[in-house]
């Protein structure tokens, strides 16, 4: 897509995570691997546009999982909070604000956009270090951007499973304690809480730069 912006636009990208598996796309134009994202339209929230995205390039209808604040009064629309944000260069004269999600499938199957993509596939963290060719837009010209992002996803996950496992194992002894904070299953929300052990999933995608062409 044609940027929308003179100096900067603002894209969105999607960490789609299934079984311990990412989906990624190769980008015809650019020549990478990538997740699922793109521009972020003129008459488009950053939700909107992810929903969009997942569906014009992987055929999936998607949820986003984060956190969603309360709204402050009559006509306030509280969006789900990315789990990352960046700007970055993409030519000399022109930026991108990158938007972050992590998500899961909903419904669909995936599906190659060919006009956009030459690959459409699920990778885990193994499978994303041996993409040929590698992912773009790290100084080293390895794949950071994409495993890194990849991992914090997984690492959420997987967190979120060991969570509920016990949290299930709670309410069978006499209920879970109360309070928390509101994660947002694709629009709805429930109660959550944070406390747990092991690697800090934000920890991870701090080091993560956002794709989208």
């Amino acid at each position: 897509m044609p940027h929308i912006h003179e100096k900067i636009d603002f894209t969105v990208s999607l960490f789609i995570v299934q079984e311990g598996k990412a989906l990624v796309i190769h980008h015809k134009k650019l020549g990478q691997w990538l997740p699922i994202g793109g521009h972020i339209e003129l008459d488009e929230d950053p939700e909107q546009a992810a929903y969009r995205e997942a569906r014009e390039e992987s055929g999936l209808e998607i949820e986003l999982i984060g956190e969603r604040q309360p709204t402050t009064g009559p006509g306030t629309r509280a969006l789900i909070r990315p789990r990352f944000l960046d700007i970055h260069r993409v030519s000399p004269t022109h930026e991108h604000i990158g938007i972050i999600y992590w998500a899961r499938p909903k419904s669909g199957k995936v599906t190659l956009a060919p006009g956009e993509h030459h690959d459409i596939r699920w990778c885990d963290e193994a499978d994303l270090k041996k993409l040929d060719p590698p992912m773009g837009r790290d100084s080293g010209g390895g794949c950071g951007f994409l495993v890194d992002g990849a991992k914090g996803a997984f690492l959420f996950f997987r967190f979120r499973q060991k969570q509920g496992d016990q949290g299930s194992r709670k309410e069978k002894k006499g209920g879970v304690k109360k309070g928390g904070t509101k994660i947002a299953h694709g629009g709805k929300e429930s109660k959550k809480n944070h406390a747990g052990g092991g690697e800090n999933p934000a920890k991870v995608i701090a080091k993560a730069r956002p794709g989208g062409a």
